[in-house]
């Protein structure tokens, strides 16, 4: 009698049906925005008898960008130069804000109450919509907004000053938002460096009698390392490229920026050079 082969059942199959969501997500939120800003740099934005006009420029505008076409000048330097401000402006304090949290909530001895609730809550900002913290940030310093009016009473800031229109106050305000929306995700990273060391290297160092502050920072150094490397990284890049477009444009164009943020308003002749940039 012929012996009946015995069917194999093979799981690799399940392998791709496990790993597809995440392919289907990078394809659809990456992939395609990454081939569409592309295609969106190489277009022309003008107006024509009073009617927006689209026409193929192909790398004309990367020419531009550099200052190597006829009568430009190269606007990257300025673009890396507001960049560079607002990523100092937004990283330091973020780093430093997210080191000091990590260090209390995980602190054994300060025994901060509450703490499962806290991290929810400083977390909270970067969960939320873009669309939503503009709205929320919009009414809050407008010109009639309730924090400019409660700076301008106690003179802080001069009767017509606007947030809107200001170049210094663009520049805060987007970092004042940056820092708002990613410092939460920031202390969550460093908080998991953090818990990954061995608790008996804060046992020998209360036996050998180091100071509070000296073993509060030097062990926390090598578990928190990759942690941190992985947070100046997302900092400097991941939050900027989402809300600044790659590089920040020059300060006139950086107002208009934040106007449009604001009020959802399109300025097309901009929008090459973002495009540009962002692919850049």
């Amino acid at each position: 009698m012929k012996k009946k082969k015995k069917k194999k059942v093979t799981y690799g199959k399940y392998g791709y049906l496990f790993i597809a969501p995440f392919f289907i997500t990078y394809l659809i939120f990456q992939l395609y925005p990454l081939i569409s800003t592309f295609y969106y740099s190489t277009l022309s934005y003008y107006k024509r008898n009073g009617r927006e006009v689209i026409s193929f420029a192909g790398i004309q505008n990367f020419l531009n960008i550099f200052g190597l076409a006829a009568g430009e000048r190269a606007y990257v330097l300025q673009y890396l130069k507001n960049t560079l401000v607002m990523w100092g402006c937004n990283f330091v304090p973020q780093i430093l804000v997210s080191l000091l949290m990590a260090v209390w909530l995980t602190d054994t001895k300060v025994k901060i109450k509450g703490t499962g609730a806290i991290k929810v809550i400083i977390y909270l900002p970067s969960v939320i919509t873009a669309a939503s913290v503009s709205v929320l940030f919009k009414n809050l310093f407008s010109q009639y907004g309730p924090i400019t009016l409660a700076l301008k009473s106690i003179g802080l800031l001069s009767e017509n000053f606007d947030f809107m229109s200001s170049v210094a106050g663009s520049r805060g305000l987007i970092s004042l938002i940056l820092w708002w929306m990613w410092y939460g995700n920031t202390s969550i990273l460093l908080i998991s460096g953090v818990l990954g060391i061995d608790p008996g290297l804060y046992e020998a160092a209360d036996i050998d009698g180091v100071h509070y502050n000296r073993s509060a920072q030097r062990p926390r150094n090598p578990g928190g390392k990759l942690k941190t490397g992985q947070s100046r990284f997302q900092s400097s890049f991941c939050n900027h490229r989402e809300h600044c477009a790659g590089l920040c444009p020059d300060d006139a164009a950086l107002i208009r920026i934040l106007r449009n943020n604001f009020y959802f308003t399109k300025v097309f002749i901009q929008l090459q050079h973002q495009s540009t940039i962002s692919f850049i």
